[in-house]
Formats: C-alpha cells, structure tokens, sequence
C-alpha cells in the first residue's frame, strides 16, 4: 500500500466519444473523474465515479462544510457518538471493472475495517483527515516526458 493524496477531481462533461467508451465498457455515463498521486512518488490511480460522490470529495478537498449534514458526515458523527474514529482508507484492489475499498476505524475494542466503495473511503478519510492508501499494484507510472 502506498499513501496517496487528492491530485485532481473533474466532473466536467464528457465527449461523445468517451461517452461511447464508457458505454461499451459497460459503465454509467454521468461520471466524474479523481485522480491520487503518490504522496512521495509520480505514481497515480485514476478512478471513474458518478458525480454526487466526486462532488464530495471536491467539498473535502477545499473543507467545505454543508450547510446540511451529508451522508459521510453522518457515517463519521455515528462513530463518534459511538467513541471510534476513522483512522485511514484503502484502495484495496480490483475485482472485475469495479475497484474495491476499505475503511479502517479505531474502536475501544481495537481496529476494525468496514468495506466501502473507494469513493465513499476517500470521502470519509479526507473529512476525517485521515490518509488514503491504494494498492502498490494499482497505481500506474506517470506518462513519459517528450524526449526531444
């Protein structure tokens, strides 16, 4: 696992030609884009999610705080309540197109990981300031520079 921080969320539109790629791929068209690079690296991890949920990663990015509660802000104020803390997030893996997440919680009883989808772990974490991990195995080199 290798620490990674919010390089760059887009939920700008699409092309129609990426609209098509995503349709073959078999994959929703409202999509959003969110890249992690390597906190001491080039490395980075690309992931497609729909909209609402690039949207609150962004408003974690810039601390934005809602005016109502949403629902990473309740998922962390019931730990609270209940004396735990989100501790860290991981990008687990892979498993078919749909990528797989893990948060990690600090109880009284010990440490506990709940499975989550890497939008919503990367959500949590950043509202909580907690780091974000993926998967050595996901991260992807940076595009070569133009030798010239």
């Amino acid at each position: 696992m290798r620490e990674v921080r919010v390089e760059n969320v887009r939920t700008d539109e699409w092309s129609k030609e990426q609209i098509e790629k995503f349709r073959a791929a078999g994959m929703a068209t409202a999509l959003a884009h969110v890249a992690l690079r390597e906190a001491d690296g080039s490395r980075v991890f690309d992931i497609l999610m729909g909209q609402p949920e690039a949207r609150a990663i962004q408003s974690a990015v810039a601390s934005v705080i809602s005016v109502h509660s949403m629902v990473h802000d309740l998922y962390i104020e019931t730990l609270r309540a209940l004396g735990a803390s989100v501790t860290a997030a991981y990008i687990t893996g892979r498993d078919g197109q749909t990528f797989l997440g893990e948060v990690e919680v600090s109880t009284a009883n010990g440490v506990a990981s709940v499975k989550a989808r890497p939008s919503d772990a990367v959500a949590v974490a950043l509202k909580s300031k907690a780091p974000i991990s993926v998967a050595e195995e996901l991260l992807s080199a940076p595009p070569a520079e133009d030798a010239k």
